[in-house]
């Protein structure tokens, strides 16, 4: 193989950067971007129990766009803002009490609640409206 050195590239710089263009490749590759993962041990795990106040019977959650973790139980509708769980209670009394089969979060905010009784409830802004079985 032949080398053909550029006139005024002196052959010890040529050489130079032959070394240490491979260094400083590798030298970046070990430098930590956005794509780079995290690893497992370095990631903060929490876990909630009862003693906590989180429901022991969740059977389905769904995370709406303002961040809250929306949980439904065998008996409850629950909203989790990372901190507490709070129980929510549907305006009207027949949902109370009730089995939540699915919750859905909407692009707009809000959710959709599918009830084991057949009836669907849309929750937006504290706002109930429900179709169905009664």
């Amino acid at each position: 193989m032949a080398w053909h050195v550029h006139h005024g590239v002196r052959p010890i710089t040529a050489l130079l950067w032959l070394v240490l263009l491979p260094a400083l490749s590798v030298a970046q590759q070990g430098t930590p971007t956005e794509s780079t993962p995290i690893p497992i041990a370095q990631m903060v795990h929490t876990q909630w129990s009862t003693k906590d106040g989180a429901p022991s019977d969740i059977r389905t959650l769904a995370q709406s766009t303002d961040g809250y973790l929306w949980l439904g139980t065998v008996r409850e509708l629950v909203r989790f803002d990372g901190v507490r769980f709070v129980q929510v209670i549907p305006p009207d009394p027949v949902f109370r009490g009730r089995a939540i089969r699915r919750i859905v979060a909407a692009r707009d905010g809000g959710i959709w609640i599918v009830w084991t009784i057949g009836a669907v409830s849309r929750v937006r802004d504290h706002r109930w409206t429900t179709w169905g079985a009664r």
